[in-house]
């Protein structure tokens, strides 16, 4: 496929896409609802200045890929896998909400300094995914991070702001997420499947 942008797509997405360029534009809405990849290779991008909801599928960023979400974006997560071996950005004054899903494969999912992470409900962490936070996430009261056992190499990696509401779990971790507080502990903590995770951040 071409290049494509948000004026170019249906609002409500529901066909498998490979595309080289995909940009949501600061007035558009974009819900994707089965599977979207981004191509290998530089200027292959990623640029939401509006809304992106990831609603199911498959949402691939593949090697060389750029993706962001930028300042007064938003970017929700409902059901959907995101997946690949590039980085995802959530720029200074974005915004993201996942209330299900997962995160997976090589990815790493960066919440640079200045902008907001709400896991709301219950997501996955699988693979070698890496959740890199430098701003600010609230993880809300009864969700939990679900680990599968794939592999052993998940990791949630803080180096700002984590709130914790409530006594939320990493469920079935089996010794594969680690939580890295680099302020506060500087080295690795794994929590096993009955640990409740209580944050060292002021609520």
């Amino acid at each position: 496929f071409p290049t494509r942008r948000s004026s170019d797509l249906f609002p409500s997405h529901d066909t498998n896409l490979v595309v080289d360029e995909l940009t949501v534009n600061d007035d558009a809405s974009l819900t994707v609802l089965n599977n979207v990849t981004l191509q290998n290779g530089p200027g292959n991008d990623l640029s939401v200045q509006g809304i992106l909801n990831l609603n199911g599928g498959i949402f691939t960023l593949n090697s060389g890929a750029v993706a962001e979400i930028q300042n007064e974006a938003d970017l929700n997560l409902n059901g959907a896998s995101l997946q690949g071996n590039a980085a995802l950005s959530l720029l200074n004054g974005s915004n993201a909400t996942f209330n299900s899903g997962e995160l997976a494969g090589s990815v790493t999912t960066h919440v640079q300094s200045g902008a907001f992470l709400t896991i709301a409900g219950t997501i996955a962490i699988r693979q070698n995914h890496i959740l890199h936070n430098q701003g600010s996430i609230l993880w809300s009261t009864g969700t939990n991070i679900v680990y599968d056992g794939i592999s052993t190499n998940a990791t949630i990696l803080n180096r700002g702001a984590f709130n914790v509401q409530g006594d939320n779990q990493i469920v079935n971790s089996l010794g594969g997420v680690v939580y890295r507080d680099w302020e506060t502990d500087r080295k690795s903590t794994r929590l096993n499947s009955s640990h409740e995770f209580v944050s060292r951040m002021p609520s």
